[in-house]
């Protein structure tokens, strides 16, 4: 089963199922909607309709694109497209880029020294086997420039760069999620869990309160018993809020490798 199968699993076990009936259907038992399932009514109006999408604005996984042998559109000398294909981004879409990284050889110091009016590489093999010796024990900093945006869908401007060659760079990007969550770690399902059922909970609140509060009734039938338990989600439009800014943000870092290094190195004082 899929991360989004186990969470309506988990939502049906803690909210009676009469509950999400009248809430999804209009109906205690969804006679009125014989059309499709509840377990897709939840999925429709809340994970996809507001989770995911929630989801998706703190970020998915980041992923370093290698550039080379992409094709550039040099608007000119400083600005430069690149178009990267899905099949590099495991078939995602790119939510935001974070940096362009560059790697560093002798020639491409020389050249990029060139281009700034800065010096290029001046040094000799000794020279170079010794800073590569101590490289081995001295994290290395990438040079990276963040002038790059999303233009259209997967599609990156670098711009303000004179010197830029795709053979030499990468694109440090984050990639929404997928669609059933499967790059969230099991270790960390439970935690998504909890803010679907929030968000299911912020949902019935929100459907059924300006009805149970008009008295209204289902075949006859009071549903004071009903709008005793709605009552209690009153708090968790806010409890959802915080816990997707206080929890669910530090779970996604957590969750992606190469995200939770950069964290820990910008924590350090280091390059992100």
């Amino acid at each position: 089963m899929s991360m989004i199968d186990l969470a309506i699993n988990q939502v049906k076990r803690t909210i009676p199922k009469e509950i999400l009936h009248l809430a999804f259907f209009g109906s205690l038992r969804g006679y009125g909607s014989p059309l499709y399932s509840l377990d897709y009514a939840i999925r429709s109006e809340v994970i996809d309709g507001r989770v995911l999408i929630d989801a998706n604005l703190v970020g998915g996984n980041q992923l370093m694109v290698p550039l080379a042998n992409l094709e550039i559109l040099s608007q000119d000398d400083f600005n430069h497209l690149v178009v990267i294909p899905k099949n590099l981004t495991n078939g995602r879409r790119i939510l935001y880029p974070l940096a362009i990284q560059f790697m560093i050889t002798p020639a491409a110091n020389v050249a990029m020294g060139a281009a700034y009016g800065v010096g290029g590489y001046t040094g000799n093999l000794i020279n170079d086997n010794v800073r590569t010796a101590l490289g081995a024990f001295t994290p290395q900093a990438l040079p990276q420039t963040t002038n790059v945006r999303l233009v259209q869908e997967n599609t990156l401007l670098i711009y303000n760069t004179l010197y830029f060659n795709t053979d030499l760079a990468g694109a440090l990007v984050m990639l929404e999620h997928d669609a059933d969550m499967s790059s969230l770690k099991p270790v960390y399902a439970a935690y998504f869990f909890q803010l679907v059922e929030y968000a299911v909970q912020a949902y019935i609140y929100n459907k059924l309160i300006v009805n149970l509060d008009s008295g209204h009734l289902e075949a006859g039938q009071d549903l004071g018993v009903v709008k005793d338990i709605v009552d209690r989600y009153a708090d968790s439009e806010a409890t959802y809020k915080d816990y997707f800014l206080n929890t669910w943000r530090r779970v996604t870092i957590l969750n992606d490798p190469l995200a939770k290094s950069r964290h820990i190195q910008r924590m350090r004082g280091g390059r992100r």
